[in-house]
């Protein structure tokens, strides 16, 4: 049998710079680690400095890195040229 795990990683406070969020992964992590288990994890790019650490250990473990906007803004908010920008922002920043 054979199927992918998608997690998105965001922090629903907004904050950009607390990541508590992270913590709630570990067991998960340790489940993934445990069964030889990958995954893609879709990150929000402007969480990508203050869990720069984390993101490396994910690729390093073999999990693929996406990225999941740069602010997770809706994209019929943001329009075409915001989200331009925002997805060259966000895969600079990854």
């Amino acid at each position: 049998m054979s199927f992918r795990i998608t997690i998105d990683v965001e922090n629903l406070s907004g904050s950009t710079s607390e990541i508590s969020f992270a913590e709630p992964l570990k067991p998960l992590l340790q489940l993934f680690e445990e069964k030889n288990m990958k995954a893609t994890f879709f990150i929000v790019g402007s969480l990508s400095p203050a869990w720069a650490r984390q993101i490396r250990e994910l690729s390093d473990n073999g999990h693929e890195i996406g990225l999941h906007g740069h602010t997770h803004n809706s994209l019929s908010v943001l329009g075409a040229k915001k989200f331009k920008e925002e997805l060259l922002l966000g895969k600079e920043t990854l």
